[in-house]
């Protein structure tokens, strides 16, 4: 059966990140962003999508840009460019989602999607006592997403549960709880599986930090791997001091043929079910259950082949068919690392 011209079409994906402990050396985040586009737009043997963009897409990082997108379709020279920021709040994969539905609604044709960051930067920076700033622009976005309801009620941010890794702990320690894990059990379990997670960034170019670790080093409060809120450690922590960004590239599947785009990059995304369902953790009947997770999982698992990979992050699920599906998977991840 020939494939729809409007069918979205993910062409090009690519990470990039920098260790320069020098932070006047050291790339800003817009730049991260546009490396992590051009090498995406090689990654489809095309430079030309950059140029032809008509959407850039991003969401809210740690820096202060109005309209970082804008920016980027400067500098690659792209006209009449739609741009989009989405803030804290709105899930990566809404971005995805968004995109293919434009492009097959005849909305968009070339869409670029990234996300950065440079904290390590800013760290180093404090340091040393030496400024490191950011590109100053006036200007705002065309469109900026914004959530509809409260992700922590005043209740939480005045008792101190601001902090993700609180209100985790205690989702985390519920869950133990309702399964009748004892104490002992429980720290075994997750220290096995940030272990197991650890060994996979062991063997992947693009992680920050590629040291294996074991999971006694991992559960065990000991040295600099301080408790941070039981059970976790330090280590069972994601970092932000990094300088890293993701870019994604999508296009119309006669945008693809027409610039000649090898049949092998391309990646069908089938169905992206989102849930903005939004409830303060402190206001849930159960705290470890959460029905934001369950409803995008079942609306994606109807909607794609048995054929797909489907890859669940936080609210939403994304669903590929394509040999390097993993793959597009782990960029569309790593869009926001929060």
């Amino acid at each position: 059966m020939p494939m729809h011209p409007r069918t979205p079409v993910l062409v090009g994906v690519a990470a990039v990140q920098q260790r320069e402990d020098d932070p006047t050396r050291a790339l800003e985040p817009l730049e991260l962003m546009i490396r992590a586009l051009e090498a995406a737009a090689d990654d489809a043997g095309c430079r030309e999508l950059l140029t032809k963009a008509d959407s850039v897409r991003a969401p809210r990082g740690f820096w202060d840009y109005p309209d970082p997108c804008r920016q980027i379709a400067v500098r690659f020279g792209a006209a009449n460019v739609h741009t989009l920021v989405a803030e804290l709040g709105i899930l990566q994969t809404t971005l995805f989602g968004d995109a293919a539905r434009d492009i097959a609604g005849g909305r968009a044709d070339i869409v670029l999607l990234t996300g950065g960051e440079a904290k390590y930067r800013a760290l180093r920076s404090q340091i040393t006592g030496v400024q490191a700033g950011l590109t100053k622009v006036a200007g705002e976005p065309d469109v900026v997403q914004r959530p509809t309801g409260e992700i922590l009620s005043a209740r939480e941010i005045n008792s101190g549960l601001a902090m993700p890794v609180n209100q985790y702990a205690m989702m985390e320690n519920a869950l133990r709880g309702a399964e009748g894990q004892t104490l002992d059990a429980h720290r075994r379990e997750v220290a096995a599986l940030w272990a197991g997670m650890s060994r996979v960034a062991a063997g992947n170019p693009d992680a920050w930090n590629r040291e294996g670790l074991a999971e006694d080093a991992i559960r065990e409060p000991v040295g600099k791997n301080r408790m941070l809120a039981f059970p976790y450690t330090k280590l069972h922590n994601s970092q932000w001091n990094v300088d890293q960004a993701a870019g994604l590239i999508l296009c119309s599947a006669e945008t693809a043929e027409r610039l000649g785009i090898d049949r092998d990059r391309w990646v069908l995304p089938l169905a992206v079910a989102d849930s903005n369902l939004m409830i303060p953790m402190t206001e849930r009947a159960l705290p470890h259950r959460s029905f934001g997770f369950s409803m995008p999982v079942a609306a994606s698992s109807r909607a794609s082949a048995p054929t797909s990979r489907t890859s669940t992050t936080s609210n939403s699920t994304v669903a590929f068919r394509s040999p390097c599906a993993r793959r597009c998977a782990s960029w569309a991840s790593t869009l926001r690392a929060r």
